[in-house]
């Protein structure tokens, strides 16, 4: 059986055929999920216009609504391609240990923003954030042994965790 597709390969090449190449798209899909269904779902709980959240006394560094929108957007689409990038990989424990760890982020990404915007406990979503900044160094661990370039994509995302704990930080002081 090998030695027959190796021979229509071999005649396909002759005769000038491109053998055709199929798109993969269950990585594009598998990756849309992991990350679409967690943003999607903090975008909804995200409330920046409740009482509570209006009312409270907030840092003044912290920016407007719509940077957190914009930012939070172009974050998104980089998680967006580390997933794919992780999926699109070769089978391994890491790659596994990767996405899961991701997937996880992922979701304490919407617990904080519940925590927060919801039940108004911000010193509750501070723990939360400082277990996510532990997280995503595991996970750039994990990334980088199965694609250093995903790993290198978490910085922003990093970055921007950290700004949000001060931020959170200090309204947990001032409230």
């Amino acid at each position: 059986m090998k030695r027959k597709k190796k021979q229509h390969a071999a005649a396909a090449g002759e005769s000038g055929q491109k053998e055709q190449k199929t798109f993969a798209w269950k990585p594009w899909l598998w990756a849309l999920l992991l990350v679409g269904i967690p943003a999607a779902a903090a975008a909804l709980v995200t409330d920046t216009h409740s009482a509570w959240y209006t009312l409270i006394q907030k840092p003044a560094f912290q920016p407007p609504a719509p940077v957190f929108a914009i930012v939070w957007g172009a974050l998104y689409v980089l998680l967006y391609v580390v997933a794919l990038l992780l999926f699109m990989a070769p089978p391994s424990r890491d790659k596994h240990t990767a996405l899961r760890a991701l997937g996880v982020q992922l979701g304490l990404n919407l617990v904080w923003t519940a925590v927060f915007f919801r039940l108004y406990m911000p010193a509750a979503a501070l723990f939360i954030l400082v277990g996510m900044l532990g997280l995503c160094a595991l996970n750039i661990i994990y990334q980088a042994r199965v694609r250093p370039q995903a790993a290198w994509l978490m910085i922003p995302y990093v970055l921007w965790l950290c700004f949000a704990t001060v931020i959170n930080y200090t309204i947990v002081l001032l409230n």
